[in-house]
C-alpha cells in the first residue's frame, strides 16, 4: 500500500482543493493498469481515501 500511496501523492501533491475534488482516484490507477490487479479490498481503501481528500477539500 506504500507504493501506492507514494505514486497517489505524487500525482496529487500541488493541486488545488478544486483540482482535489473532480480527482478520480480508481481511473487514475486504471490509467496506469494498476488497479486491475488489485483486490477488491484494495480498491475500496483507495476510495476511501479519496472520500477523505473530497471532504478535506469542502
Amino acid at each position: 500500500m506504500n507504493g501506492l500511496l507514494w505514486i497517489l501523492f505524487n500525482k496529487i501533491n500541488g493541486k488545488t482543493a478544486d483540482e482535489l475534488n473532480t480527482f478520480d482516484i480508481i481511473a487514475f490507477f486504471s490509467e496506469l493498469g494498476i488497479s486491475q490487479r488489485l483486490s477488491e479490498t484494495r480498491l475500496n481503501g483507495l476510495n476511501q481515501i479519496g472520500q477523505q481528500l473530497k471532504n478535506l477539500c469542502i
